[in-house]
């Protein structure tokens, strides 16, 4: 979800065009990866996820994001309006792939792996 929604940013700031952001996004499509998980539509829980971040980065959001393909930089700043107003559009944009965005055994445990929340429910 977030290598999706950061192609989408970067493609935002002008760091891709729109076609290296649709190829990105097809790859991790095909590689049945979640462009788009329910989790996302809680924009509050996004937001609180972004600043606790940047309160461990000294400060800044440091998500990594292409710029441009094959190379790698960071968005330092994202205010929780232009969050909240760019999840909206990269969820309509997701609509237009297969399963709209959903991966193909997107949690752990449909793999065979333990749950994450496990370790935090055991404490």
């Amino acid at each position: 979800t977030c290598m999706g929604f950061g192609a989408y940013l970067a493609h935002k700031a002008g760091f891709v065009d729109e076609t290296e952001m649709h190829r990105i996004l097809k790859v991790i499509s095909d590689c049945e990866l979640c462009l788009w998980h329910p989790v996302m539509e809680d924009g509050g829980a996004v937001w609180r996820s972004q600043v606790a971040m940047i309160e461990k980065r000294g400060g800044n959001l440091c998500a990594p994001i292409p710029r441009p393909l094959g190379q790698s930089g960071y968005l330092n700043d994202l205010s929780e309006d232009e969050l909240l107003k760019d999840l909206k559009i990269y969820q309509r944009l997701c609509l237009s792939y297969p399963r709209q965005g959903r991966g193909v055994e997107e949690h752990c445990v449909d793999v065979g792996l333990q749950d994450p929340q496990a370790k935090k429910v055991a404490k």
